[in-house]
């Protein structure tokens, strides 16, 4: 894929997680769950994600309810990596992935 291509898909996700967070924020911060409720979180969102997508598939939602729904799966697995420590510790790192 090429790397522009890459950085606009990387750009229109991690935006509409933004902005799922905030329109989430009422329901409180994700540092109340224990790693095992935000791993309860991805199971669920993954299922919702299939839903939207079966859905999808046979004309009963746009295509704006499949990016929805793999946004908020995408902000449960940051939860997960902020809940273990993982994004403090590589913040100052990003271009290294050696955690």
């Amino acid at each position: 894929m090429p790397r522009d291509n890459f950085e606009k898909k990387v750009n229109v996700i991690s935006a509409v997680m933004e902005s799922r967070l905030q329109a989430n924020e009422a329901k409180g911060d994700w540092n109340d769950l224990t790693p095992s409720q935000i791993i309860e979180g991805i199971r669920r969102q993954a299922q919702e994600a299939e839903q939207a997508v079966l859905d999808f598939q046979e004309g009963k939602v746009p295509i704006g309810k499949v990016l929805i729904k793999c946004a908020d799966g995408g902000n449960y697995f940051m939860f997960l990596a902020d809940k273990m420590g993982a994004l403090e510790k590589v913040a100052d790192g990003i271009a290294s992935t050696k955690v």
